[in-house]
């Protein structure tokens, strides 16, 4: 995401609201493709793994939310349309890049099979992150495995810094190995989400409560999956600063309409658009900035950048 999406305006409480803007209609969070390559003499044979064993399991989740959300569905509601252009706005720069996905379709079934999670007791949210990590890397290097960033000291295709490294690697375990790096990086997840989940855990029984009826799930899905995301960005106790003034400042659904520029109710994955939004125009911490208020939406155009590319390759004819 390379800016601020035009129609979501700060504003503080009490001041008046700007014109309204078009709405556009919601995109939703697809369900993804996992993928093996097999090489053999006459060439590569692509696979396709639906991961059946989960299939029926992730179906039955996303038609619970699906109804969760359809409920809350009314007029002057945003469902989380937002968001969701924000999102498109990255599609169309990481496009171009999206054949690099096949190119790199071993790394991201290595992601996958070493990415796992435990330490998140959320089912949804541990679901949706493993399947995102391919993701993450795409965003922070394109899958490139010798990315250096000589500034920072940045390295691998998930861009890890050589303090994460030596705060959550085990013993053992090589910084040069790529199944290593995606092992620290899924636990640097882990840390984000248990931290952010267990200090803030009464400012987030409070945002679950005002802004999405008590309903858990939809809560887990749109709110919490995305936090742990920028968590990963703008650093854990960033993020639970940003939560604890989000509670105080916003305590009512009219509270939060006021960054809506078309005075829409902020709801689904907007209520954390709105949040950001107003954690960088606020300033409410100051480690919190532009490129922070942005990142949450890189990682989701790239997952639907990369399920495009390999669907387009599983269905396009092969000569």
């Amino acid at each position: 995401m390379e800016h601020i999406p035009h129609n979501v305006k700060v504003v503080r409480r009490g001041e008046s609201r700007p014109p309204a803007v078009d709405s556009m209609s919601r995109r939703q969070f697809g369900a993804g493709v996992v993928a093996n390559v097999v090489l053999g003499g006459a060439g590569a044979k692509l696979l396709v793994d639906h991961e059946r064993a989960e299939a029926s399991k992730r179906e039955e989740q996303n038609a619970v939310i699906e109804d969760l959300v359809e409920e809350a569905v009314m007029e002057g509601n945003s469902n989380s349309k937002y968001f969701d252009s924000s999102v498109a706005e990255a599609v169309k720069i990481m496009r171009p890049d999206g054949d690099l996905a096949i190119e790199h379709i071993d790394l991201i079934n290595t992601i996958l099979e070493y990415g796992e999670m435990p330490g998140i007791d959320n089912e949804i949210v541990r679901d949706r992150l493993e399947r995102m990590l391919p993701a993450i890397a795409f965003t922070e290097s394109r899958f490139d495995v010798e990315a250096f960033n000589e500034e920072s000291g940045s390295f691998g295709p998930f861009q890890l810094k050589p303090e994460t490294w030596e705060e959550l690697a085990e013993e053992g375990q090589n910084i040069e190995s790529i199944e290593d790096q995606i092992k620290v990086t899924a636990r640097l997840l882990e840390q984000c989400y248990q931290h952010i989940t267990t200090t803030c855990s009464a400012e987030l029984e409070l945002i679950k409560e005002r802004f999405f009826n008590g309903d858990d799930a939809a809560f887990q899905e749109y709110f919490v999956l995305a936090a742990a995301i920028n968590g990963i960005f703008s650093g854990m106790g960033t993020m639970v600063d940003v939560i604890q003034n989000f509670v105080e400042d916003y305590t009512t659904p009219e509270d939060l309409r006021g960054l809506s520029t078309k005075g829409e109710y902020l709801t689904g994955r907007d209520v954390f658009t709105g949040m950001s939004h107003a954690a960088h125009g606020l300033q409410w911490n100051k480690n919190y900035g532009d490129e922070s208020a942005k990142y949450t939406y890189k990682p989701y155009a790239a997952y639907q950048v990369i399920t495009a590319a390999l669907d387009d390759f599983v269905t396009k004819p092969k000569a």
